[in-house]
């Protein structure tokens, strides 16, 4: 069992199995609204004029933020295409940020353009976000133009449909890394992925939706009880990243692929319904 406190749940569903988001601006905790707001107005001083709105994702705005642990993971509705330098800016936003509040793990930054956002299945993932796990800090919220989701295979396949290429990308990257700050944060990212993919597989089957990683471990090991030690590495290593090049190797190159392996089964067999 992974010595890891058990912290989260799953998002709360309403009688038809819809997802209801409870994500709310009034429960940002005091201590995380100034990174919060700095976040936002990053995007608005780097691209003045050409934002329609800002989403704040995860358990901060569930008020559930942890200190050490938690990101301000934020994304932004671009009014327009942007081009990619209009993406420069983002690196030394998220370095000044992590500076000034220690106690954040990460600033997470991505832009997406609204037409694109509306209309295209590569973008589903982020309606559903937007629909569910996020709250509106600036502009006009575009939930209210998305339709109600359930936990479905397809939601699963639009997230997690390309862990074969996130974990042979990982291991590219782990092999030739020399930092080991930077090993640690590709281990913590492919740990993280490698979860949620494990529960993603059966969200459909058992009804429920989540994000938080000690569950995502206890609903896989669920249904492969044999797997639960690897699970559970992968569960230590996402909270306490690892910095030994040659045991991530060899866990992604076993373990890491066996759920590539068997996630792209299991979104094979939904797609042929």
């Amino acid at each position: 069992m992974p010595r890891i406190q058990k912290f989260g749940g799953f998002e709360k569903t309403d009688g038809e199995g819809f997802l209801i988001n409870e994500r709310r601006l009034e429960l940002i905790p005091p201590a995380w609204a100034a990174p919060v707001n700095d976040a936002k107005e990053s995007y608005l001083q780097a691209l003045p004029g050409k934002i329609h709105s800002i989403y704040l994702r995860g358990s901060v705005p569930l008020g559930r933020a942890v200190e050490g642990i938690s990101d301000v993971d934020t994304f932004a509705v671009a009014a327009d295409e942007i081009p990619n330098e209009g993406l420069s800016w983002i690196h030394s936003a998220r370095e000044n940020l992590k500076q000034k509040y220690s106690f954040v793990s990460n600033f997470e930054f991505h832009l997406l353009p609204l037409a694109g956002l509306l209309k295209s299945y590569g973008y589903l993932s982020y309606r559903f976000t937007i629909k569910n796990l996020s709250v509106c800090l600036y502009g006009e919220d575009l939930s209210a133009r998305l339709p109600r989701y359930k936990p479905t295979l397809s939601i699963a396949w639009a997230f997690h449909g390309n862990i074969g290429e996130v974990v042979g990308n990982a291991i590219k990257g782990i092999e030739s890394a020399e930092d080991p700050k930077r090993v640690q944060a590709l281990c913590t990212w492919v740990m993280k992925r490698i979860l949620r993919t494990g529960f993603s597989i059966f969200m459909e089957e058992e009804r429920l939706y989540t994000r938080d990683l000690y569950f995502c471990y206890e609903v896989f090991s669920k249904h492969y009880p044999q797997k639960e030690g690897e699970m559970a590495q992968a569960l230590e290593w996402a909270i306490r990243p690892t910095f030994d090049k040659g045991a991530l190797t060899a866990f992604l190159k076993d373990f890491g692929l066996w759920v590539s392996d068997t996630a792209r089964e299991k979104f094979k067999a939904s797609n042929r319904k």
